[in-house]
């Protein structure tokens, strides 16, 4: 059995039959079986009985609440995963104004905030020199 050697000069064993090689295996839920958890969650009224349907499905607590969260949005009501509603070119052309307007207020806060902090700094300069400034009464 030949062992070969990379650059660093540090030598490359074969891999053990038996390694375990970690996989990640992220589970995906239809749409069907959230809804159903869902329902079934919102039964359970009594103390353990939602954590029994949890241990029983295999989840986390938080996988139901992520579930919720999607129900919320309006993920689960049917539509096929990627799909979506076509919006008006008016629907569109208002939300970008939207962000836009939205993008000048903030930028527009933080340009005020900055003002009030250097006018409030040159009045403690003007105290500390003793120079008054005009309209300070």
């Amino acid at each position: 059995m030949s062992d070969s050697i990379d650059n660093n000069g540090a030598r490359n064993e074969p891999a053990a039959a038996n390694e375990v090689r970690p996989r990640i295996n992220q589970k995906r839920y239809t749409t069907t079986y959230k809804l159903r958890i869902l329902e079934e969650a919102d039964r359970c009224t009594a103390p353990g009985e939602l954590a029994a349907l949890v241990r029983r499905e295999g989840i986390y607590s938080s996988t139901i609440a992520d579930f919720r969260k999607q129900k919320m949005r309006g993920q689960l009501d049917g539509a096929p995963r990627g799909a979506r509603k076509q919006q008006s070119p008016q629907e569109t052309e208002l939300q970008k104004r939207l962000a836009a307007a939205e993008r000048e207020n903030r930028k527009l806060k933080r340009d005020l905030q900055k003002s009030r902090i250097l006018i409030d700094l040159q009045k403690k300069v003007a105290d500390i020199l003793g120079i008054t400034l005009q309209g300070e009464e």
